[in-house]
């Protein structure tokens, strides 16, 4: 059933990867062959080429910036090179910085020390999930982020100031952000706990066992 369920959450990962690339880059990139066309129909008028120029280049940034950003929502270069704390201070600043809600991430007891790549990769993957969900359904304004290491294990919460849901309803409906992140602690030999109610924000608690 595990399995199963993983399968699925893959396959949707997939589908919002393959829609992205067609609907953004696929279509800023046939603006950019229409755009081309254009320019040498214009090359005898330099005046007409330069105005041309500009928004092709206006287009082709506006591509780089998107692939940028779905290869940071894929795996970020930062989470490889420098860890799991480098990488959620990075990608909290973005959130904040491109959305209305305003993060705000602490980690304690890291002192420069990697965890086990499988825990960076997951509770990375954790942390992106819960505020993407913040970001689609809470309505919210505020979001904490707090990632503690210690001898017991390590602890994440995230918790947001947003409108809250049903979460036993949520989850007879099985959607699959609440599936996918309760999967990635269960992989970890940890475990996953949502507290929410309409009108009084979430919490999200995840607690792993510690690996370096």
């Amino acid at each position: 059933m595990l399995s199963r369920r993983l399968v699925v959450v893959q396959e949707t990962e997939r589908s919002l990867i393959a829609r992205e690339l067609h609907d953004d880059a696929g279509q800023a990139l046939a603006a950019l062959m229409v755009g081309l066309k254009l320019l040498e129909r214009d090359a005898a008028h330099p005046d007409a080429v330069l105005q041309r120029a500009a928004e092709l280049r206006k287009t082709a940034d506006g591509v780089l910036d998107n692939l940028h950003r779905l290869a940071m929502d894929l795996r970020p270069a930062s989470l490889d090179h420098l860890g799991l704390v480098p990488s959620l201070q990075q990608y909290t600043n973005a959130v904040s910085r491109q959305n209305e809600l305003s993060v705000r991430f602490e980690a304690l007891g890291f002192e420069g020390e990697r965890l086990a790549p499988d825990i960076e990769t997951n509770i990375y993957r954790i942390v992106q999930e819960a505020l993407t969900n913040v970001l689609r359904h809470a309505q919210a304004t505020h979001a904490d982020v707090l990632l503690e290491s210690c001898e017991q294990g390590l602890l994440l919460i995230i918790e947001d100031n947003g409108i809250g849901f049903d979460y036993d309803e949520a989850v007879q409906r099985g959607r699959l952000g609440l599936f996918g992140m309760r999967e990635r602690a269960e992989m970890l030999g940890g475990h996953l706990v949502v507290e929410s109610s309409p009108g009084a924000g979430t919490t999200v608690f995840v607690e792993v066992p510690n690996g370096h």
